[in-house]
């Protein structure tokens, strides 16, 4: 007997030793808070994860770069399959969170194009693909294809979470390094040398143009009142946004320019024109926001609209006034469309504007894969676009147009990647079409509306249930004219 209690402890023992091997083994890298130490060590742990079932098998820098069409980081690893199948799982920690979107960009459109290759020759491949992960983050980009969407989707996230970024740097293109929320006390300043002349309702300083601007009382008390009467006729799911949006004149203009040039105080109108509407309608005030960032290339120099740049930092302020935050600027894939001369070039055919033309840098929304964008226009044709459309061939005078399809009466605009039923209605002019792909991020469903075409009855578009926002967005520069203040009243008789 006493030998056989011998025995029953050490096989008591061994199994206690193995059960505590399998115990620290469960605790996996975050209980000892190790990091994937490489691309390479991730992607294992990604093939691994992921479901995959084919062979797959490493590839180079020089094919990886080849076959993505993009500038592959040295801390990398791709891995695909050999035998016709769309398997693959790739980590790239770049240098910089813009080299990561760049990168993101193409690995999505390779996607892409073997998606559309697959549906005619492989069916069954095309279906996997459709469910490709593909996540960008910070300067990480982490791609799975894999027969289980579900487990690739852990894999991915597990690598997000456990992969060493160590060596991220920011060149600062296109990115600021703040957030929308940032805001100064005090404005910066914003200086300028140059002749200042004249020329009938702008002013040019230097390669800078600017509108000048006055109140116009009885324009601003018909907007005022074209607000309310659509507040007044929504139902109780519905919450009313006024956006306002100063002109360069008044944010801009060089501060040693500015007593020499004849020009309204747009603040305090602004402050006029939400007074008039009243407390029913939230406010956003945008005009403290863009003065923080009145050194930043937020509006045009040749044109007389706000940059991609200036949008973005309104619809910052239009999230916090929802009691949300924006996504960082640097969340963000941009394109960039040279030789941008607008309306105050065609005005003024001033050389000194041509000679150097704007730069017209538009944000892809952070969902744009799950984006689609419907438009229909004037003459009724109704069309599938890009939210963000490539106008690299567009005359120098519509490079703005890669906003949202420009101006247009309708768009109505869906979004995959929020389930939740909400909705938006965008009233604006042209200015708000650069507000659109940010907006399009945060609702199922975004209908734009441009209030100088549309003839419909906006009323009709909001559901009977669900949360529901309306966001007038338009700029200062409409409260001078008489038409459109008539075409707004038109809209706003409507919504019955």
């Amino acid at each position: 007997m006493k030998s056989c209690s011998l025995i029953t402890k050490k096989i008591l023992c061994l199994a206690l030793a193995v059960l505590m091997l399998f115990s620290l083994a469960s605790c996996g890298k975050d209980n000892v808070n190790e990091a994937y130490a490489t691309a390479a060590e991730a992607a294992d742990a990604l093939v691994a994860n992921s479901g995959i079932s084919a062979s797959l098998t490493s590839r180079d820098k020089d094919y990886t770069s080849i076959i993505f069409n993009s500038d592959i980081p040295d801390n990398f690893a791709f891995l695909s399959s050999d035998d016709g199948t769309a398997d693959m799982a790739g980590v790239f920690v770049c240098e910089d969170d813009q080299s990561a979107r760049n990168l993101d960009f193409a690995v999505n459109t390779y996607i892409g194009d073997m998606k559309e290759d697959s549906a005619k020759y492989k069916p069954e491949e095309a279906e996997k693909l459709e469910g490709a992960v593909i996540e960008c983050s910070e300067n990480l980009v982490v791609l799975c294809v894999s027969e289980d969407e579900d487990k690739a989707k852990a894999a991915v996230a597990d690598v997000i979470s456990g992969i060493d970024k160590e060596g991220k740097a920011d060149s600062g293109e296109n990115n600021p390094g703040i957030t929308a929320e940032d805001t100064t006390v005090t404005p910066p300043s914003v200086t300028a040398t140059g002749e200042l002349k004249d020329l009938g309702g702008i002013v040019r300083i230097g390669d800078a143009c600017y509108e000048c601007w006055y109140y116009n009382a009885e324009i601003a008390q018909r907007y005022a009142s074209a607000v309310k009467k659509v507040s007044a006729a929504m139902p109780s799911n519905v919450k009313v946004y006024n956006m306002l949006i100063p002109l360069s004149s008044s944010i801009t203009l060089p501060d040693n320019y500015a007593d020499r040039v004849q020009n309204g105080d747009q603040s305090g109108s602004i402050k006029k024109i939400n007074d008039l509407i009243g407390t029913e309608t939230t406010h956003i005030n945008i005009y403290d926001t863009l003065m923080a960032h009145r050194n930043e290339y937020i509006y045009f120099r040749t044109d007389h609209h706000w940059t991609g740049l200036g949008a973005y930092y309104a619809y910052g302020q239009f999230m916090k006034a929802k009691g949300k935050t924006a996504a960082p600027i640097g969340n963000y894939q941009t394109v960039e469309f040279d030789g941008f001369l607008g309306e105050f070039y065609t005005k003024s055919k001033s050389a000194e504007l041509k000679n150097n033309p704007d730069k017209v840098i538009a944000y892809y929304p952070v969902n744009n894969n799950s984006i689609t964008m419907t438009v229909t226009e004037s003459s009724g044709k109704v069309f599938e676009w890009p939210i963000v459309n490539n106008v690299n061939s567009y005359d120098a005078s519509l490079k703005y147009s890669t906003f949202a399809g420009a101006d247009n009466p309708y768009t109505e605009i869906k979004n995959t990647a929020v389930t939740d039923g909400s909705t938006c209605i965008i009233i604006k002019e042209s200015f708000g079409n650069a507000l659109v792909p940010f907006i399009a991020d945060n609702y199922s469903t975004v209908y734009v509306i441009d209030y100088r075409y549309y003839s419909g009855n906006i009323r009709e578009l909001v559901p009977a249930s669900g949360n529901v926002d309306v966001l007038f967005a338009n700029n200062l520069s409409m409260m001078q004219n008489s038409y459109l203040a008539g075409k707004l009243e038109l809209l706003a008789n409507s919504c019955k």
